[in-house]
């Protein structure tokens, strides 16, 4: 409502009246997610299934620092996990930009005949082609298996929703048909851990047909989260269709959402403890981040 970021920020950590701020955050993951897909016909055991996910981390393994990609929580698709992208083999350096990692279940395979899996990647729209251009380049590396195959693409859909403030988890209970007796002891979400994946089911009034949602807990901050100054960006990230975010916009928008833009979600982050660092502004190490203090607004051509 061109309030500005301080009222933003007042409203997202109010306590007398709590409430949520909602930002349409689909253009920082350019509209979609890259797709590794790793495959293997003729097999529908659970070993097969730890291969393909082997074969998935020794290539992502060349390509970033994140340590807990192979956690069985991240595997399995129940959580989420974040971490600096690097040209291929020259950790530390070499810093193309932050992505963020997610494995889909396995057992949502529509096709169980053939088994499969799938790990999604979100990056920030400057450095996409760069990141597919990586990966294609690991696919074409990769020692030829007979069994085993994998493809890259960038053509997953989807739109990215954010969720913040204090009563962000009681706004998302009251949107959306989550079981949170499954979840979290309690409905404030103060025991959930950042990153974990929670996955609901949401029909939109114009179609009858149903559609997946991907929410992720945000607390990036989580061992200072009784800090105030961490609510203003603490909440949930929902992954969805683009056929449906218009319409959940709306749902959280009247129910008690502040619709909010660029900037006052950068200054949400600027104002936690530590403070986030916003691609490509704080991370002078890349290519982009380089172009930005440099003052380049070229576009990325790779």
């Amino acid at each position: 409502a061109n309030r500005g970021s301080r009222a933003s920020l007042r409203l997202a950590t109010s306590q007398t009246t709590p409430k949520c701020t909602i930002q349409d955050a689909t253009w920082e993951i350019d509209g979609g997610a890259i797709e590794l897909r790793a495959s293997q016909s003729n097999s529908s055991s659970r070993s097969s299934c730890e291969q393909l996910i082997k074969v998935l981390l020794s290539m992502t393994q060349k390509i970033t620092d994140v340590t807990c990609l192979s956690d069985e929580t991240v595997t399995s698709g129940q959580r989420a996990t974040e971490g600096l992208i690097h040209e291929i083999d020259s950790f530390p350096g070499g810093v193309v930009g932050p992505g963020t990692f997610i494995f889909k279940h396995i057992t949502d395979e529509d096709d169980s005949s053939n088994n499969a899996v799938h790990l999604s990647v979100f990056v920030h729209p400057a450095i996409k082609l760069q990141v597919v251009t990586i990966f294609s380049t690991l696919v074409d590396s990769q020692e030829k298996d007979s069994d085993i195959n994998v493809t890259v693409s960038s053509t997953e859909s989807y739109s990215l929703l954010r969720v913040r403030g204090t009563s962000s988890t009681i706004t998302l209970a009251n949107v959306l048909p989550l079981n949170w007796a499954d979840i979290s002891n309690e409905v404030n979400g103060n025991d959930i851990e950042h990153g974990t994946l929670l996955k609901t089911n949401v029909q939109c009034e114009s179609s009858t047909a149903y559609a997946q949602l991907i929410i992720k807990c945000h607390k990036p901050n989580q061992q200072y989260q009784h800090l105030p100054q961490n609510v203003a960006c603490s909440g949930w990230d929902i992954f969805c269709h683009p056929s449906v975010s218009n319409e959940l916009f709306q749902r959280f928008v009247c129910k008690d959402g502040c619709a909010i833009g660029l900037v006052e979600d950068a200054r949400a982050q600027l104002e936690a403890y530590p403070p986030l660092p916003i691609f490509p502004r704080d991370f002078p190490d890349s290519r982009n981040g380089r172009r930005y203090w440099e003052g380049d607004s070229a576009t990325n051509d790779e």
